[in-house]
């Protein structure tokens, strides 16, 4: 009966105190140790063909959800297919985008690694996305 009633108690408590341990590991992840993130993109062999890009342009702009916002991208859309020109038949890579390499993404901020292999991280602060995405142009339209 007393090894029962040691279980009983024992398992819970157990349980209990791992479970704030991996709370504040997942919670944590990102502030000193830089290599625990929630999720990882890799960009190196990104590549967007410029017909597809054109097909989701056009069906996204078919659509008459914001008239105002619509007329806005007809006109950034024109000027987009303007400077592609011709050159429909090369894809649009990560680099031809400016995009660094690998993303690691975690709760207080975001890593990135370049092309040569160094890594810079951004300060841990609240909502730093936030802070990072620029959501203005969408806001100017609503």
């Amino acid at each position: 009966m007393g090894v029962g009633r040691f279980l009983c108690v024992a398992l819970p408590f157990i349980l209990s105190t791992a479970s704030l341990i991996f709370l504040l590991i997942a919670c944590l992840g990102g502030v000193s140790n830089k290599d625990l993130y929630m999720f990882r993109v890799n960009t190196t062999k990104l590549e967007i063909n410029p017909a597809d890009f054109r097909d989701i342009a056009s069906d996204i702009l078919s659509r008459d959800v914001l008239p105002e916002v619509n007329v806005v991208a007809r006109q950034d859309a024109s000027d987009i297919e303007g400077a592609v020109g011709d050159a429909l038949t090369n894809n649009i890579t990560a680099k031809a985008l400016g995009l660094d390499n690998v993303y690691d993404v975690a709760l207080w901020g975001y890593c990135t690694t370049d092309n040569k292999g160094d890594r810079s991280c951004t300060d841990p602060q609240f909502d730093w996305a936030h802070k990072q995405l620029n959501t203005s142009f969408i806001e100017g339209y609503l």
